[in-house]
């Protein structure tokens, strides 16, 4: 299921990209949190066509490993709400996939959407929905519901789901204080403009998508 989803998004990807590619035969892409390897899904044909600069906070082993053959790509350290290494309108699209709930509080989240429609004609977001029953990044149900210091107690020293193992105090509520998952209402209006897609599983919304920016 996870592979269909994923496929199924970078197909909301590909039709922005086949879209400017009519009027340009080369897209400068800025993937803030990704790998190498999420991009094995492309269409094969639009690889030759793409330049990926990947932006995560850390470098680490495997983030540049693994991506498909053809694949162009420069992989840099950098803090996607705040990028003055960029320009403005430098990238033709700005992709993420579940990033923005792990950048920090709602004003945090309100930096990263200004930098990546900054520095970016076109922009694409996936994020996980907050009013889906289950925890994404530990396959439970409602523990994102629940007040950040329950959280806290629970994850502490204590293995919940597939998530790990937190190891002292410090660790649980620094991982606590990385994952705010976000609803379809403070995703829009992050992005204003953009059209909000959602994606369901059982009628329910699993994830939601914002798309915007110039098109062609």
């Amino acid at each position: 299921m996870r592979y269909k989803m994923r496929r199924k998004r970078l197909q909301i990807f590909e039709a922005m990209a086949r879209e400017k590619l009519e009027s340009k035969s080369e897209l400068e892409i800025l993937d803030v949190g990704g790998i190498a390897e999420y991009w094995n899904l492309l269409s094969p044909d639009l690889l030759p066509k793409l330049h990926f600069t990947l932006v995560n906070l850390t470098s680490w082993d495997g983030m540049a490993d693994g991506g498909p053959e053809g694949f162009r790509f420069e992989a840099r350290i950098g803090d996607a709400c705040s990028m003055p290494e960029f320009t403005d309108g430098q990238f033709d699209i700005c992709h993420s996939n579940s990033v923005i709930e792990h950048v920090g509080n709602m004003q945090a989240m309100a930096r990263f959407a200004a930098e990546t429609t900054r520095v970016s004609k076109s922009y694409y977001h996936q994020t996980p929905n907050l009013c889906f029953p289950i925890e994404p990044h530990y396959g439970v149900p409602f523990l994102h519901w629940l007040p950040a210091p329950t959280r806290a107690r629970i994850l502490n020293n204590r293995k919940v789901g597939y998530g790990e193992v937190t190891s002292t105090f410090e660790d649980t509520i620094q991982v606590v204080d990385h994952t705010e998952l976000l609803s379809a209402w403070l995703f829009q209006g992050l992005f204003k403009d953009a059209t909000l897609q959602r994606e369901k599983v059982l009628f329910l919304t699993k994830s939601l998508i914002v798309t915007g920016g110039d098109v062609g």
